[in-house]
This record gives structure tokens, C-alpha cells and sequence, in this order.
């Protein structure tokens, strides 16, 4: 699996492929907020709370201190062995076990995976090695 957290106006998007599927959800800054609320995430505001995600992602911070969990709604198999409708969605967990700190990221299926594929992994690697 690959994943990817970015900053989209004031909120997040995430990515994740097995490199077969695509999956991807978006957070305004305003849902980032609300699951904050719900899940009694203390802050000063959203900003703080993308900077924290995006350090842990980007891994400016002890492996240690915090997780990601990608796995398939329902589901523990890669989504080449589901059939298409269990693989419509499927969960990224962010957590800080000792802040007492969880946001669960429900991601659905792309339509057009291939496509995604190629603009999201296969070009950038491409550009990469040139």
C-alpha cells in the first residue's frame, strides 16, 4: 500500500493505492474541526492539527510516538482478492497512542483507478528518474 497526506485549504486530502485500486477522501477545514470535536482532539485551531498529521506523515517525528493503519472497510485482504463492492471503501487510522489521539480517514474507491494510477504514481515516478 501507498498513501499520501496533503494540505488542501485549510484541510486534508488523502490518497491510497495497493496499485490496483485507487481511494482518496478530502477534509475541509471545517470537517477536520468537527472530527477534532468529536474525537476530544484538544488544539488551538485546524492548522495545528494538519501540521501534526503532515510532520508524523512526512516522518519529522519518532516513528514511535505515532501510527497509520490502512486497511480495507470490513475487510484484512488486498483489494485484488475482493470483489468490487467490498472494496468501495477503506479505512486510514492516524493515531498518537500516548495523546489519546485518533482520527479514522474513510476513503472511497475512484472510479477510474487507472487513470488516477498513472497521474498520481507512474508519471511522478517517471519525472523522478529523468
Amino acid at each position: 500500500w501507498l498513501f499520501s497526506f496533503c494540505a488542501e485549504g485549510g484541510g486534508l486530502a488523502v490518497n491510497a493505492t495497493d496499485l490496483c485500486g485507487w481511494w482518496s477522501c478530502k477534509w475541509s477545514a471545517e470537517e477536520l474541526n468537527r472530527q477534532a470535536k468529536d474525537n476530544s482532539i484538544e488544539m488551538d485551531c485546524v492548522d495545528d492539527l494538519v501540521k501534526k498529521i503532515l510532520k508524523c506523515f512526512e516522518e519529522k517525528v519518532s516513528a514511535d510516538v505515532y501510527s497509520f493503519d490502512l486497511r480495507p472497510h470490513g475487510a484484512c485482504c488486498l483489494s485484488s482478492e475482493l470483489e468490487p463492492a467490498a472494496r468501495s471503501t477503506l479505512e486510514l487510522t492516524w493515531s498518537v497512542p500516548s495523546a489519546n489521539l485518533e482520527l479514522i480517514f474513510e476513503c472511497v474507491a475512484d472510479s477510474a483507478p487507472a487513470q488516477r494510477l498513472r497521474d498520481g504514481v507512474v508519471l511522478p515516478l517517471l519525472c523522478a528518474i529523468e
